[in-house]
């Protein structure tokens, strides 16, 4: 996934966008504007034998992946970046339901498969992968400390997950939940992409990690243009 910057004649580079608007965002304290929309769930770290361990089984561009996940808190969380999709609730056991605190929650509300997560612990996950909040569950189980997770019913959305949904074609109201979400997910690729580009490598590219482009070819770049998987886009001297 990309972010291009057509000011600067590279497809994916943060440098000369404007950006100010979502760097300066807040997201933690908007959500609190949602208080029908948006449900906030606390747990406590369950027991090492209470937690369930298995693969993510995932196939991207005829490839297919898998890595390991540990539910540390009771419930999975799929799609994401990977699927060009928000990072939506899996698996619920009734560990997970019993952990909710305060208890009284767990008789006025419940957390469901399919609800979108929005934050952990006052992380905004809104365009992240779904490593991302395995990796804050796993650092926040290791410490013993307490999950907040903030939540929204998928069906409130109209069951619009798909992050090309939130970045292209829609104008949403600025009092709505839709923008906030519209904001959180261009802030989070803006601040985890890496620029993509299909013009020949260089010697002196820097590989992606260190900031430095992702090369593709014309096919699979053309592939994601086609799949609005890019907040912008442009070419630059014939190439993309």
């Amino acid at each position: 996934m990309a972010v291009p910057n057509t000011q600067s004649g590279k497809s994916g580079s943060c440098e000369g966008s404007e950006t100010s608007e979502y760097e300066e965002y807040d997201y933690g304290a908007d959500w609190d504007n949602f208080p029908e929309q948006v449900k906030t769930y606390s747990f406590l770290p369950l027991p090492r034998t209470m937690c369930r361990t298995g693969l993510w089984l995932k196939k991207a561009d005829g490839l297919i992946t898998t890595a390991k996940y540990t539910n540390y808190y009771g419930f999975g969380v799929l799609s994401g970046m990977e699927d060009v999709n928000l990072l939506t609730i899996g698996h619920v056991s009734i560990s997970t339901l019993l952990n909710i605190r305060p208890r009284l929650h767990m008789f006025k509300k419940k957390l469901e498969r399919g609800d979108v997560l929005l934050e952990m612990n006052g992380e905004p996950l809104c365009g992240s992968g779904t490593s991302a909040p395995y990796l804050i569950m796993k650092m926040l189980w290791n410490r013993r400390e307490m999950l907040t997770i903030k939540v929204v019913s998928r069906k409130l959305l109209k069951n619009c997950i798909g992050v090309s949904q939130f970045l292209h074609d829609n104008v949403f109201s600025k009092s709505s939940l839709h923008y906030q979400i519209q904001l959180s997910v261009r802030a989070n690729l803006y601040a985890i992409s890496a620029p993509i580009t299909n013009r020949p490598r260089r010697e002196d590219d820097l590989p992606p990690e260190q900031g430095g482009y992702l090369f593709v070819d014309n096919a699979r770049l053309y592939r994601w243009v086609g799949r609005q998987f890019f907040v912008e886009a442009g070419e630059y001297e014939g190439k993309f």
